[in-house]
């Protein structure tokens, strides 16, 4: 995991995802979650993930759109 790098997860909520959210905001990578409850996307935004979405089409979308070219 290099800095500036973005890391994209699912089921980010889960204990594995908090805990990749904190390792890569630790070493200056970026991260890619996405979650199926919404309501959960402030809270993991306050513990240092990058980007959260919704786990659906609507979601897909807007991460494609903050990635552009760039790879994950």
């Amino acid at each position: 995991m290099d800095e500036g790098e973005w890391i994209a997860q699912n089921a980010a909520n889960s204990s594995v995802g908090r805990s990749l959210i904190q390792l890569a905001a630790a070493r200056g990578a970026r991260t890619l979650s996405f979650v199926r409850r919404p309501d959960l996307i402030p809270e993991l935004l306050a513990a240092g993930a990058t980007a959260v979405f919704p786990d659906d089409a609507a979601g897909l979308a807007a991460a494609r759109d903050i990635l552009g070219t760039e790879k994950v």
